[in-house]
């Protein structure tokens, strides 16, 4: 066979969603194609029936910037809807008017792929995280670099609060961090997510911080004092159901079981002096 076929499925009932994946076997782990569930499958042409709608009712694109050269991975846009920024694959950070989608702006300095952008409310100041390692805050009027600080491995978001005066950062560390936009200076590390940090942002009055991360969390932080005030989690399908001991399932199907909340317990392994 020119494919293997693995199905991403758990023991699960009939409603569930099935996805079964084809892998390219020249390289291994690469999917080379997929099927879907027919539940799934509705759920996507409802997708596409609502997008064709929109688009039958003269829906169009305001302004399409085009520029990026790797891929974009991060987008914001200023308060009064003026100003656009965009970090991609290429490390480049790119300023742009949003009205006509006219460049204004290429923002040089990261050495690895731009994983998030952030505005502050005015629109003066810009933020970006990379695969670099940085955390990065520039003067969007003339592009200006102002700070960089360091993680200890890729920023993968960013936040401004709205006074400008706060600048958040997170990664793949799981840590979130607050800096000091004036100088750079560490405010407060943010310990806590067991994954990687996703998405940050602060509250209209700067007084909090909200973090999601890879972990299937949210936490609440006081911006002040980086005080955790509340973890959020959306109960999962399986959560706290004890698989351990149960048979007949492929090494796919029980990693989907505990990523769906499921439990498992292991057996402690026997020491030498016992199996002698």
């Amino acid at each position: 066979m020119n494919h293997i076929l693995t199905a991403l499925s758990a023991a699960a009932p009939s409603s569930e969603v099935i996805v079964v994946a084809t892998y390219n076997p020249y390289v291994p782990g690469t999917p080379a194609g997929f099927a879907l569930s027919p539940q799934l499958l509705a759920k996507l042409a409802a997708v596409v029936e609502h997008a064709a709608a929109a688009h039958a009712s003269g829906a169009r694109p305001l302004a399409t910037m085009q520029g990026d050269t790797s891929g974009v991975w991060g987008v914001a846009l200023s308060a009064d809807g003026r100003l656009l920024a965009s970090g991609g694959g290429d490390g480049a950070v790119r300023l742009w008017e949003a009205s006509t989608g006219r460049l204004l702006a290429t923002l040089q300095g990261h050495t690895g792929a731009v994983w998030g952008v952030a505005l502050a409310a005015d629109g003066r100041l810009v933020a970006s995280g990379g695969g670099d390692g940085t955390a990065r805050l520039w003067e969007a009027s003339t592009g200006q670099l102002l700070a960089t600080v360091d993680h200890t491995g890729a920023v993968w978001s960013v936040a401004l609060a709205a006074d400008g005066r706060l600048l958040a950062s997170g990664g793949g560390d799981g840590t979130a961090r607050l800096w000091e936009a004036s100088t750079g200076q560490t405010v407060a590390m943010l310990q806590g997510h067991t994954g990687g940090i996703w998405g940050l942002a602060f509250s209209a009055d700067c007084h909090l911080l909200a973090s999601g991360s890879e972990d299937g969390t949210v936490r609440l932080w006081d911006a002040s004092s980086g005080t955790c005030l509340q973890v959020l989690r959306s109960a999962r399908r399986y959560e706290r159901v004890d698989i351990t001991g149960l048979t007949g399932m492929t090494a796919a199907q029980r990693a989907a079981l505990l990523a769906l909340g499921a439990v498992e317990q292991h057996s402690p392994v026997p020491s030498a002096a016992a199996l002698a």
